[in-house]
């Protein structure tokens, strides 16, 4: 809820004028949301709170805001924590100025005051902090305000279980420090904290009498563990060393201390049932199943065990991890266990699914009575056959209502909370999920996250937060920015004026009009993603396997896309902004994988007919398109794989564990797995990438089918794929090929030589829209 305090109540009129016409994107309200947002009280999450002294809290908030705009500029905020600001679990905060030189923000937690801060930096002073680069352009005297802002849900929750595997792997501190205190200023008071958890688990298996050897077949390499924690696969990339699990734990305890200083409950793991393979040596009259083949991997890297719930070495196992888990890292009460994601269950019977998560709440309550299971939802839409109302009721019911927190995931595109009838009373978080695999590409569904929130928001129902749960980050910041707004604003966002804002805060005061409008025709064409049409984003041909499949990929006008770049070539914009450099690679990243498709469908064409000039001249424009991309994403740090592959070999201890972190991360982005098994899922469109993966498999394709063509003959789809897998592919993975992790090239000039290239070439270079 946001409301006015010490403002005459006319004012409200002109403020509603305000909202109809755009001229701000702040929305100040009345109260009317509170009697539709009171669902959340009959649940109890005060004991989950991060608790410390008021002066640690104050300490904590202003000792953010410095590192955020620096030591001086801090001096002008006060921030200070008020537990009786409000007293319902939500959190709230007080932003005033009335003439003076200090802006005070009075929040009822560390992280209420923080998004206060952060709330004024935005719609009041136009700045910017994203996962990229930061736009903190400060004016010389700070407008006056008094507002109030309480938000509607009790949780913000950030984070997906896999994102720690695709984006977090290498960072060190100083990355996280960065990102902790983003979380913070964006309002996420939930998040998931897992690094770790594999010290520990070594600890207790060791104890439960597996050797070392089993412990190394088990766990996978560091950028696959996401999937090891959730029982898809075992060994995959590893082994690990000591010394990575020494490094894990310490930084683990350093992440939490900063998560608890900034009020930030964090979601520890616990046990769901999964353990390695020589439990089946070791306790051969315990109840032990496989589960089931995940992505085709063969039997070395799959299928771990599932200790049945009624085993007693169920209880033993569990209760001893959890005891150690608090030991090591202390807790706030909130744990994570994921049984079944990705995994069908061996049975569908009613009573033993209520068994399985009877058992797995029973050893957390029996150790921590205060326990709260926070379970992702994304079986319910992965398995939906399996899962049906009865066998979802049973599962969830098990669990006493208000112990079990359920992650509806991918609610903006795939809701479950509507069909399982709001998860039969369990509380639930609504989460917008929007990337897979950490896959770049321009996209986003701002209007239906709007929309749909608004509605949820209004449905008597058990939801008590909002979630951002990306599988990666560092993509499309625009649709995260957005939500964070979506947090706070009980009412629908104006979307026209709050991306023409966004344009202006990420680009700093001298904006130009053209960019600004760039940005309004990117959001009314690619962050505008309609999903019916199904899940495009991600899949594109540029950087698939290349096979003769015909796959949309655009759900909007090409034109305005090339409109918008167009604008976004603006030479009267000062061109030396981060994050413009950032928006112009990636808007001609963008624009020229379009490009490669439509050659695709050209070349397709002469291949269908046997026009061999059509074939060559499209065949042509596509390697030179891969080279031309290679080249604009060179001039860009965050789309070089040189950073990715120096990142993950500074992680390691030794020559050998460096070789092995460089082979997860190649593996990753590429292959995803010893063959392939879930090839180009987390493909990354980054120079290096492009040069020496893309192109030679599109070079050998386009080679086959120009043998295809001059013999008359059908492509050997079959012969190609083992052709590549095994001499372009594989040889990738395992290379030790270094590449640059500094940019090189002027962005601006380059993506406008591209332009101008490439727009008189297209079929559509007369349609008047388009700025040449």
């Amino acid at each position: 809820m946001v409301q006015l305090k010490a403002i005459p109540r006319n004012y409200f009129l002109f403020l509603g004028l305000l909202l109809l016409t755009g001229s701000i994107t702040c929305n100040v309200l009345d109260n009317q949301i509170e009697d539709s947002v009171h669902r959340s009280s009959k649940f109890d999450f005060s004991h989950v709170h991060p608790s410390s002294t008021i002066y640690e809290q104050n300490i904590a908030a202003q000792n953010l805001v410095r590192r955020v705009i620096g030591e001086d500029a801090a001096r002008t905020f006060n921030l200070t924590v008020d537990k009786t600001l409000t007293e319902s679990e939500k959190d709230a905060f007080h932003l005033f100025k009335q003439g003076g030189n200090t802006v005070h923000i009075v929040g009822n937690s560390v992280t209420a005051a923080v998004s206060g801060f952060h709330y004024y930096l935005k719609h009041y002073l136009n700045c910017h902090i994203s996962w990229d680069y930061d736009q903190l352009h400060l004016p010389d005297s700070y407008p006056d305000v008094d507002v109030y802002v309480k938000f509607p849900e009790r949780f913000r929750l950030f984070q997906n279980m896999c994102t720690p595997s695709y984006s977090y792997v290498w960072w060190s501190w100083a990355r996280w420090e960065r990102e902790i205190d983003r979380w913070a200023l964006n309002g996420f008071n939930l998040v998931y904290a897992g690094s770790g958890v594999e010290g520990v688990w070594t600890k207790v298996y060791r104890e439960l009498g597996l050797s070392q050897t089993d412990i190394h077949d088990y766990f996978s390499g560091p950028a696959f563990l996401a999937w090891n924690r959730m029982g898809n696969v075992r060994g995959w990339g590893g082994p690990l060393s000591v010394a990575w699990h020494s490094g894990q734990s310490l930084l683990q305890r350093r992440i939490l201390s900063r998560m608890r200083e900034l009020s930030i409950t964090p979601i520890l793991p616990a046990f769901s049932g999964i353990v390695p393979n020589a439990f089946q040596r070791l306790y051969p009259n315990s109840k032990l199943s496989k589960l089931s083949r995940w992505c085709h991997f063969e039997d070395k890297y799959c299928c771990p065990l599932l200790l049945d719930p009624s085993d007693e070495l169920f209880a033993k196992v569990g209760t001893k991890f959890q005891q150690e888990v608090i030991a090591q890292f202390g807790t706030n009460h909130m744990y994570s266990a994921d049984t079944f994601n990705e995994n069908v269950p061996e049975h569908g019977d009613e009573e033993y699914l209520a068994n399985v998560s009877r058992s797995i709440y029973r050893v957390m309550s029996a150790v921590d009575s205060k326990a709260i299971w926070v379970l992702q939802g994304w079986m319910f839409v992965n398995e939906v056959l399996f899962w049906t109302e009865d066998r979802v009721k049973a599962f969830l019911t098990a669990v006493p209502q208000g112990k079990l927190l359920v992650l509806d995931l991918c609610a903006e595109e795939l809701p479950s909370h509507d069909r399982l009838h709001s998860f039969y009373g369990q509380p639930y978080i609504w989460c917008m999920l929007h990337n897979y695999g950490a896959t770049l590409g321009m996209h986003g569904s701002l209007p239906k996250v709007n929309e749909d929130v608004h509605q949820v928001r209004n449905t008597p129902d058990s939801m008590v937060g909002l979630g951002m749960v990306p599988e990666g980050i560092d993509q499309n910041y625009v649709v995260y920015d957005f939500m964070s707004d979506v947090f706070w604003s009980p009412d629908l966002l104006n979307l026209t004026s709050w991306i023409s804002n966004y344009a202006r805060r990420r680009y700093g005061p001298n904006v130009s009009a053209n960019i600004v409008e760039s940005w309004r025709l990117l959001g009314d064409t690619l962050y505008s993603y309609d999903h019916s049409l199904g899940r495009l984003h991600g899949l594109y041909k540029i950087c698939a396997r290349p096979s003769l499949k015909r796959a949309p990929e655009t759900w909007y006008d090409i034109h305005l896309l090339f409109k918008a770049w167009g604008f976004m070539l603006d030479e009267s914009h000062p061109v030396n902004s981060s994050n413009y450099n950032y928006d112009l690679v990636d808007i001609t990243r963008q624009s020229l994988q379009v490009l490669f498709s439509e050659q695709f469908e050209i070349l397709l064409a002469g291949f269908e007919v046997q026009n061999v000039t059509k074939f060559s001249a499209a065949r042509d424009s596509m390697i030179q398109i891969l080279n031309d991309l290679n080249e604009i994403l060179g001039t860009e740090k965050k789309f070089l794989l040189g950073v990715w592959l120096n990142s993950a070999k500074s992680a390691a201890s030794n020559v050998l564990e460096s070789h092995i972190m460089e082979q997860n991360a190649r593996n990753q982005i590429t292959l995803w797995g010893p063959n392939g098994e879930i090839v180009d899922y987390a493909n990354k469109q980054w120079s290096g990438v492009v040069s020496s993966f893309f192109l030679p498999r599109w070079s050998l394709f386009l080679d086959y089918l120009n043998t295809s063509l001059a013999t008359n003959t059908s492509l050997d789809q079959t012969k190609y794929k083992t052709d590549v897998l095994n001499n372009v592919e594989k040889p990738f993975t395992y290379s030790l090929e270094t590449y640059p992790d500094s940019p090189s090239g002027d962005s601006y000039q380059i993506a406008k030589k591209l332009y101008q290239f490439w727009i008189p070439k297209i079929s559509a270079s007369q349609d008047p829209t388009i700025r040449s």
